[in-house]
């Protein structure tokens, strides 16, 4: 039986790489799919933006080829859109069609290839929010391609991957997203600093409050560590250690630092990171290390305004967050 399988498996992968026209369609994943509105108010005209990261799964982009972005029932979607009006990683589609809610783009050769795909649609393509407020689901279905080695050749296997996600509309001119959080105990701080060491699972956390010195040394799960030239720190032990607040979610695998000029967003596995709601992309995907996560140390600092010291001989880092 398993003989009969591998033979089966073989055909269908010559018939993809040979023809092309054999497409498994594979089940919805949201886990690096992220969208943004430019006003996110009940029946107001839009643009957006949304940001899909195939890393993690070796898709590719393939050119000359559609990606279908199935809009919710209740948006209102232009008839008219051009190519001028749209963006595919930063380039125009070649073509473009629209039936009904749904808006068909073509790849161009520019993107193939592409481990990612960025779509735009400029506030002149005409969406517009639905006329309530609520949770709606967008659906992208890009054609991927994967290059596989079986047997010591190279394959190549064509694929439709659905994507979905919610995107949330306020309603009464409300934003949907939450508001900035005031760390209460940060209001009589005067500095806080964290110091650790590249290879070194002990960080220390230095409090200065009315002129009061208040140093602790912790054990580290997970110590910071380099590696394609990055520097990786352990986030929660680095923003507590300045003074902002963490919440992790177990279930989306994000966790949330609420300052008191916002929200920025890391979610385990994926490059994207949102600050103030708006998408941002990191250099790496965030990893976690012995249950703690791993964040880029140069972004997280200067997304939190900190300063930054290197002594290159320990190896040692201080990071220092004026209050």
């Amino acid at each position: 039986m398993r003989q009969s399988i591998k033979r089966s498996l073989t055909i269908t992968a010559m018939a993809v790489l040979l023809f092309g026209d054999t497409i498994p369609v594979l089940a919805s994943s949201a886990d690096d799919f992220m969208v943004e509105l430019s006003s996110a108010e009940a029946g107001q005209s839009s643009a957006l933006e949304f940001v899909i990261d195939f890393t993690q799964k070796d898709y590719q982009l393939v050119e000359n080829k559609e990606v279908l972005i199935q809009f919710p029932a209740e948006f209102s979607v232009n008839r008219q859109i051009s190519r001028d009006e749209v963006t595919i990683n930063d380039w125009e589609p070649e073509d473009i069609h629209v039936v009904g809610n749904t808006v068909s783009l073509t790849i161009p050769d520019e993107c193939d290839g592409d481990s990612r795909l960025y779509i735009r649609f400029a506030k002149s393509a005409g969406l517009k929010n639905p006329p309530a407020a609520g949770s709606y689901q967008l659906t992208v279905t890009p054609y991927l391609k994967r290059v596989d080695e079986r047997d010591g050749e190279e394959q190549t296997f064509y694929l439709r991957l659905p994507f979905t996600q919610s995107i949330e509309i306020a309603g009464n001119g409300n934003s949907p997203a939450s508001p900035p959080i005031q760390p209460q105990d940060n209001a009589d701080q005067d500095r806080a600093q964290v110091l650790i060491q590249i290879g070194n699972r002990s960080g220390t956390q230095i409090r200065s409050v009315d002129g009061q010195v208040q140093t602790q040394v912790f054990s580290l799960e997970a110590a910071p560590y380099l590696r394609n030239s990055t520097t990786w720190v352990p986030l929660r032990f680095v923003a507590e250690g300045l003074g902002v607040r963490v919440a992790y979610d177990e279930q989306t695998r994000q966790a949330t630092l609420q300052t008191a000029s916002g929200t920025i967003s890391f979610t385990a596995g994926s490059r994207m990171a949102r600050v103030n709601g708006s998408v941002a992309e990191l250099s790496s995907a965030v990893e976690v290390k012995n249950g703690r996560m791993m964040v880029p140390l140069r972004f997280i600092t200067d997304k939190l305004e900190a300063t930054l010291e290197w002594e290159p001989q320990t190896q040692t880092i201080t990071i220092t967050q004026k209050q």
